[in-house]
């Protein structure tokens, strides 16, 4: 009796192990031939018999339901997670039994499904569809970790489509990789397009020279980016409103660039955020003395000093700011705002007063004083409008401007320029 039931169970056994090796065949001839539908069915008969595989056919499994899934590149990012989990799968295992038979051929296997996964990356990014471009990067990485440039463009693209929880992990990640993005870039530039490429390794780029399709070799090493992944970190917790750890994450990158632009603007806008206007005005100003012509932190010191009532020290940061570019018509439209302000203290003044001879006369004053102020005005809204002369607002206002001077030709004029803007 013993020695049937020993017997029947080496029946079931050497049916099982047959199964098992008919659908991975299977598998195998429907990745081969790119049917890749046809192997994921193979694929699942063969997953009934898992828990009977021996460690060598289960690394095998593993390895197909990889290659299946990716399905060189085109499997959905649903797959393609499941896909990089039964990678590792099949790693586990072959680190059980000390031997790598397929973990090398998932290396050769990869760069195909690598190149579509990049090139996915980089349609989504064009579409701005961040997301999707950020899960493809970061599944390319997964394929090969020694490629960490395109974990830190998942965590960038993560940020741009304000997935700040896995942005965060993603940036965790490159820190206890100690990632810095430091890295010697190979290019050359393409005879026929005259487009610098950039190349994979020295070896090939130099062969491509060798061969005449590319010229002008270069080496370059890239740039730390410690300070931009703690800068980005700091920028989401502001996202998050918790400016406590945006703090912590600017202190720890002030800590290897302390003067970096960026840093400091990023530092600036937590300060203006929590309401501590000295710190932020402080800030800007050390920024400023980074870049002396940036006219966008003149223009915020006058912001700043305006909220804080001195009107006289913001008209010279937005004057500033016109003196270093022209062109730039919210110092223009901030400086008439101020003076906007004195016309309706004139004008608040001249309709309390009274109707004595006294108060007409003060009246008469203040009216005087008030087209003053107006005739200051124009130069500023002309100039506006000779580089926006389309700006309906700043049309109109100055057409009311001329209206309250009596210079009527002028405001006649404006009529048919706001009239045509207007459609009519």
């Amino acid at each position: 009796m013993k020695k049937y039931l020993i017997t029947l169970m080496v029946v079931v056994l050497s049916t099982t192990a047959f199964a098992q090796k008919k659908e991975l065949r299977s598998a195998q001839s429907a990745i081969d031939a790119g049917d890749f539908t046809a192997a994921k069915a193979a694929l699942t008969q063969a997953e009934n018999f898992k828990t009977a595989m021996d460690n060598k056919t289960l690394a095998k499994y593993f390895y197909l339901k990889g290659l299946a899934l990716a399905s060189n590149g085109a499997g959905s990012n649903a797959d393609m997670k499941v896909a990089l989990a039964s990678f590792e799968e099949m790693q586990s295992v072959e680190e059980r039994i000390g031997k790598s038979t397929y973990s090398s051929q998932v290396m050769a296997s990869t760069q195909l499904i690598k190149g579509s996964l990049i090139e996915r990356g980089r349609m989504a990014l064009e579409n701005e569809d961040y997301a999707g471009s950020s899960e493809n990067f970061e599944f390319a990485y997964r394929l090969q970790p020694t490629d960490t440039l395109y974990l830190y463009n998942a965590a960038v693209l993560a940020t741009q489509a304000k997935a700040y929880p896995r942005a965060l992990e993603l940036y965790e990640e490159l820190t206890n990789i100690g990632f810095t993005g430091i890295a010697t870039e190979y290019t050359a530039v393409n005879a026929e397009t005259g487009e610098e490429v950039l190349f994979e390794s020295e070896v090939m780029r130099d062969i491509s020279v060798k061969a005449g399709t590319h010229s002008d070799p270069k080496v370059t090493v890239t740039k730390s980016k410690v300070g931009d992944i703690a800068r980005n970190i700091a920028v989401i917790y502001i996202e998050l409103n918790d400016n406590d750890k945006a703090i912590e994450a600017i202190e720890a990158a002030k800590k290897i660039y302390p003067d970096d632009f960026s840093l400091i603007v990023t530092e600036a806008n937590i300060m203006y955020q929590i309401g501590d206007m000295a710190a932020y005005e402080q800030l800007i100003s050390k920024a400023l003395e980074l870049q002396p012509d940036n006219v966008d932190l003149m223009f915020n010191l006058g912001v700043v000093a305006s909220e804080n009532g001195e009107n006289e020290r913001a008209m010279q940061f937005y004057t500033q700011a016109l003196q270093v570019d022209p062109s730039y018509n919210n110092a223009r439209l901030n400086i008439t705002a101020l003076m906007f302000d004195k016309v309706e203290e004139i004008v608040n003044s001249m309709n309390n007063l009274g109707t004595s001879r006294a108060d007409n006369a003060k009246y008469d004053k203040l009216d005087l004083e008030k087209n003053e102020i107006y005739k200051e005005v124009i130069p500023f809204l002309q100039d506006f409008l000779n580089y926006d002369p389309e700006n309906l607002d700043v049309n109109k206002t100055l057409m009311n401007i001329f209206s309250a001077l009596g210079e009527y030709d002028k405001v006649n004029e404006l009529k048919e320029k706001i009239a045509t803007l207007e459609g009519n």
